[in-house]
């Protein structure tokens, strides 16, 4: 049967074919017969390979072509001859040329890269790159909420071209925030605007990135920073990320998790970067082609994975993948912050400590200080997800840090120690990872220290996690080689162990990279105190000023 390609619709032109019951159920989206006795289906690429296998002599008529989306012009090649030769600020390691030469002439491309490796880098590298070539004046950058303000304080400054003038602008609702938009509209420059995942759903934000996406004329970049976060289509947040990312000429996803669970997970991710690049339009039809299901009594779940290979040679051409063990020029130690958002209620608790010194936390509970020293505990202790009433009891407390840890772990492979400061922390990180992991801290017995130390050391074994106190497993353990993540859960003010705990998983002479990873929490003391482990002063050392800057609180974003 003959069809006839108009927009987002195919119908037939010629008479029935028996073979369209062959046809029928494979097709995706929506379809049906109209009144004329022509039957029409959604135009996706999925769709029209369904057809050509079925009917491999039919005729394709194309008619009018999809229109552009409205607001958003169609850009030129090149539109500004006269910008510098780009020139990098600091060199790139050989992995990061090698993901740089692979998306040279890629406009939609997944930079799937182990924490440590450098994303970031590689990331604004491009950026520059194409604003020297007049490619893209404009960066719609989403990340995590933490991490885009990380990017526009740290990452961006550090790394940028010295050739490219630039100016960043943070999503935020306030009168400053809305004269540093107009300013960032304004500059003779590259242009990027940087908001957290979870804003893209709101109203006041859609407003702002439609004008921004308006004024880039079609010469836009979108940067979804750890997109794994994209990776469920029903949720609102994919849905807009898709959207926007459709207005834009350029589109990059960035992660050291593709897939986490199953390859469902990298539908939408590969959707929002190019529907093309798979054919499917929706996720049904993706997962019966590549996934095993099983009707449970309640739906289908996923027991197993089919058309692998196939699926791995759709996306290498548009993708970059490298582990940390792969990179041979990454400096023995490989230093990570990994930014993240305290809850309302920690906020509130925090606030009222520093003010009064005293805190309600629930049931008529109260959270009391007796000094400074003890205020840096407390809120130490909130911002890991608990607090200690006056009676001593634990009060239980909302707990992101816990949910960073996990989206941590994904994005390394082997095995890892999460050290932690407090007792209460161990005790959550165990409940929370299962069996997968084992402790090691002053509650675990000398038995049970050296069994969990040989599951660990274990090969073969299913534990992964080693969860410890520097002060208990800081010294004495030789783990270089069999571990080359250490998550730093929370810290303390012990500069010498921290330093010892260092040790466990590098030596003088250890091959390859280790990575330490610091979970800090806007608006807590974490990044005060590892400036302070940085430069060696335990907490009976500080001045009172020190004191006073450890208290003060951060300006806090606002998240819609």
């Amino acid at each position: 049967m003959d069809i006839k390609i108009e927009g987002n619709r195919v119908k037939t032109v010629s008479v029935y074919d028996v073979r369209m019951i062959r046809a029928l159920p494979k097709l995706e989206g929506m379809k049906r017969w109209m009144n004329s006795k022509q039957f029409t289906f959604e135009n996706t690429p999925y769709n029209l390979e369904v057809w050509s296998q079925t009917f491999p002599h039919s005729k394709v008529e194309t008619g009018t072509l999809v229109e552009a989306p409205a607001g958003v012009a169609e850009a030129n090649s090149v539109f500004d001859e006269g910008r510098p030769a780009f020139a990098y600020k600091t060199p790139p390691r050989a992995h990061q040329e090698r993901a740089l030469e692979k998306m040279a002439h890629k406009s939609k491309f997944g930079l799937f890269m182990d924490i440590g490796t450098g994303k970031s880098w590689t990331g604004i590298a491009m950026m520059g790159k194409r604003w020297c070539a007049g490619k893209s004046d404009y960066v719609l950058l989403v990340a995590k909420n933490g991490v885009h303000t990380q990017w526009v304080t740290e990452q961006l400054p550090k790394h940028m071209s010295e050739v490219v003038p630039w100016k960043a602008w943070v999503w935020g609702k306030t009168k400053k925030a809305e004269a540093e938009f107009e300013q960032m509209m304004k500059f003779d420059g590259l242009k990027i605007f940087a908001i957290n995942i979870d804003a893209l759903i709101t109203v006041a934000a859609e407003q702002k990135i439609m004008r921004f996406l308006k004024a880039a004329s079609g010469h836009a970049t979108m940067i979804v920073d750890e997109s794994q976060d994209i990776k469920n289509i029903s949720a609102g947040r994919t849905k807009a990320a898709i959207k926007y990312g459709n207005l834009c000429k350029y589109r990059m996803i960035m992660t050291g998790t593709p897939i986490a669970k199953n390859l469902v997970d990298a539908f939408s991710q590969f959707k929002f970067l190019d529907e093309n690049i798979f054919g499917h339009r929706y996720v049904t039809t993706f997962r019966s082609r590549y996934c095993q299901l099983r009707d449970n009594g309640f739906g289908l779940e996923i027991i197993g994975h089919k058309n692998v290979e196939e699926f791995y040679r759709k996306i290498d051409p548009h993708i970059f993948r490298i582990n940390a063990d792969e990179v041979l020029d990454l400096p023995p130690k490989v230093y990570v912050t990994q930014p993240f958002v305290l809850s309302d209620e920690q906020k509130r608790l925090m606030k009222d400590l520093r003010q009064n010194f005293m805190a309600s936390v629930g049931s008529g509970a109260k959270i009391s200080v007796p000094n400074a020293a003890a205020l840096v505990t407390r809120m130490q202790q909130i911002s890991c997800g608990f607090a200690v009433d006056e009676e001593g009891h634990v009060r239980e407390l909302p707990n992101p840090r816990l949910e960073e840890l996990v989206n941590v772990l994904e994005q390394r492979e082997g095995k890892a120690i999460i050290w932690c400061r407090f007792n209460e922390d161990i005790r959550r990180v165990m409940k929370k990872l299962g069996d997968k992991t084992v402790d090691y801290y002053g509650e675990t017995s000398p038995k049970a220290r050296q069994q969990n130390l040989d599951l660990f050391l274990n090969a073969n074994s299913s534990v992964r996690y080693l969860v410890a106190s520097p002060e208990a497993a800081g010294t004495g353990l030789n783990l270089q080689g069999i571990c080359r993540t250490n998550v730093y859960y929370s810290n303390s003010f012990n500069s010498l162990a921290r330093w010892q705990s260092e040790g466990r998983t590098w030596r003088d002479g250890t091959t390859g990279s280790v990575v330490y990873i610091d979970l800090v929490a806007k608006g807590s003391p974490d990044s005060r105190i590892l400036q302070n482990l940085k430069d060696k002063k335990s907490i009976s050392d500080l001045a009172l000023d020190e004191y006073r800057k450890l208290i003060a609180m951060e300006d806090n974003d606002e998240i819609f």
